[in-house]
């Protein structure tokens, strides 16, 4: 890539380019529009000799300053890239972490939905003999109901009977005393 300065940075006019592409001669090329510069002004060469000695260590400084830089980008790139591997390393073992614990989750889910499909044959087998022996306790408080309503008229035909009987004892009775009278009399 070509890099060019801008040589009004360091006061110079306008009129003159440098070309900061190395030659053999000298460090720094000028290059002048006006060819005939020293005749129009007799102390202008000496002038710009020192303006271009100047120019070309200020030059000379930039590039020592650039080549620092571009040492140090490259260490930064180089520092980047072993981070960017660090990073996509790490990232890789904390993938097979997420899926090693995504797995162990969904087992534990499986052996939870094993264990809870389990508790609930349990709960419904526990609620089938809970319904039963509930049937069975309501026949039984059914057939002590009825046996109740029995002994009830059973008891209610006893109580009419005594009453009958005692109805025939003291019919007897005075039977009894009628002929015990009789045989007095007679």
């Amino acid at each position: 890539m070509k890099r060019e300065i801008d040589r009004s940075l360091f006061g110079a006019s306008p009129d003159w380019q440098t070309d900061l592409r190395p030659s053999s001669s000298s460090p720094v090329r000028k290059v002048h529009r006006d060819e005939h510069l020293e005749d129009l002004f007799p102390g202008a060469q000496s002038e710009m000799n020192i303006r271009t000695e100047v120019e070309g260590r200020q030059v000379e400084k930039l590039r020592s300053k650039v080549d620092r830089m571009e040492v140090t980008i490259e260490k930064m790139a180089t520092r980047l890239e072993e981070l960017g591997k660090v990073s996509h390393l790490k990232s890789e073992r904390l993938a097979q972490a997420i899926a090693r614990s995504d797995e162990h989750m969904t087992k534990m889910a499986q052996d939870l939905s094993a264990k809870v499909a389990q508790l609930t044959g349990k709960v419904n087998e526990r609620r089938l003999v809970e319904t039963k022996v509930q049937e069975m306790v309501d026949r039984h408080n059914q057939i002590v109901h009825t046996f109740e309503q029995r002994m009830s008229q059973l008891q209610k035909l006893l109580s009419e009977k005594e009453l009958h009987l005692a109805g025939y004892h003291s019919a007897l009775e005075e039977a009894r005393q009628t002929i015990s009278r009789l045989k007095r009399i007679n």
